[in-house]
């Protein structure tokens, strides 16, 4: 490997280290720790319609409206076994992706709506992604698209495909020996902020184990978008790096927006965040997946709640083989970490557990 680049030093604003973040947020926004997301969500969307006017007012209090019905199918679902539980999960997530949308400006309740996937006719395990309608509104098309990973026509896709493509879940699926003999696409990384000894410039660095290389596709670190953004390797104390190449002119003026242009050039690159008790943590998708990997979550659900609904001899074959893992920890895990997703991503602020929340 070549000769370490300049790494820098951790970059801080106002005294305080600047973390990666993947929302958009400001370089020193500190993070919000809420053991209730649902009252941080509620109080922030009250306080936004009030302070709005005409078709952003309706936006933000249509946005409340399915935050409360997301929160109610939420508790609804608490409560329940599988299968039922599967569909309380899926329509609680679905308002709160009808939030989000709803407060990207998307006016929902004008015309009819879709849910944007289906489970096709004749086929199992499989669910059908509509690319954009012709009349009315598709939610996953609206979701996809605001998530930055817009549906470029009508597919199917294996609900197994689909978790593979979720970093919660993609470690059960190779396991259970759903991936046959690919290797793991996800490879945990570390993303830091970085300035020039005389802070002049910023840039990140990308690491990650060494050891990591054995089980994935690590000759795809350096493909798509990301193969122009970053140097070659450098190994050091049994971690990889790769430097952005280019760094980017810091001033007292420019921090925040040469921060943001930052965020804004990762989010092409497939990373995915996962939420822990000791904050977000981030995985490399080596196969740059077709889209965010919120939407495979909700693709998931999808799945799950309608398949209970429709298809019961399809949820018996499930419920006595290999799968049933799969789902059960689908349904254990993905509804409370798009909760706190999707409400970082709506008020525009990291949100994360307290250590304190047992």
């Amino acid at each position: 490997m070549a000769k370490s680049p300049d790494l820098g030093k951790p970059a801080r604003l106002n005294y305080a280290k600047v973390e990666f973040r993947h929302i958009q947020t400001k370089a020193d926004e500190r993070k919000m720790l809420t053991a209730d997301p649902w009252s941080y969500l509620h109080s922030y969307l009250r306080d936004k319609a009030e302070a709005s006017r005409g078709t952003n007012r309706q936006c933000f209090t249509r946005a409340n409206y399915y935050a409360n019905l997301a929160e109610d199918f939420y508790k609804a679902a608490s409560g329940a076994s599988l299968p039922t539980k599967g569909t309380l999960s899926y329509y609680g997530m679905l308002n709160l992706v009808k939030a989000f949308v709803s407060v990207r400006g998307v006016e929902l309740e004008t015309t009819q709506e879709h849910h944007g996937l289906s489970l096709p006719h004749g086929e199992q395990h499989k669910v059908s992604i509509q690319h954009r309608p012709k009349s009315g509104k598709s939610i996953f098309y609206e979701f996809a698209r605001e998530l930055g990973s817009p549906t470029t026509r009508t597919s199917t896709i294996g609900v197994i495909d689909a978790c593979l493509n979720i970093p919660e879940l993609h470690s059960i699926c190779h396991e259970l020996g759903f991936a046959g003999s690919q290797k793991q696409r996800f490879i945990p990384v570390e993303i830091d902020v970085r300035t020039s000894d005389d802070h002049k410039w910023l840039f990140t660095l990308l690491s990650y184990r060494k050891e990591d290389e054995k089980r994935t596709p690590i000759h795809r670190i350096l493909k798509g978008n990301r193969k122009d953004y970053f140097l070659d390797p450098v190994s050091e104390n049994g971690r990889v790096y790769h430097r952005s190449k280019k760094r980017k002119k810091l001033s007292s003026e420019n921090w925040n927006r040469v921060y943001c242009n930052i965020l804004k050039e990762y989010h092409s690159f497939s990373i995915s965040s996962l939420l822990t008790p000791s904050g977000y943590k981030y995985y490399l998708n080596l196969r740059d997946a077709d889209f965010h990997h919120l939407a495979y979550s909700l693709i998931a659900m999808f799945y799950a709640g309608t398949v209970a609904r429709y298809r019961p001899s399809e949820v018996e074959v499930i419920m006595k083989g290999t799968q049933r893992a799969i789902l059960t920890e689908a349904i254990a895990l993905l509804p409370s970490q798009f909760l706190y997703q999707l409400t970082s991503l709506i008020t525009e602020r990291i949100c994360v557990i307290p250590y304190s929340k047992i």
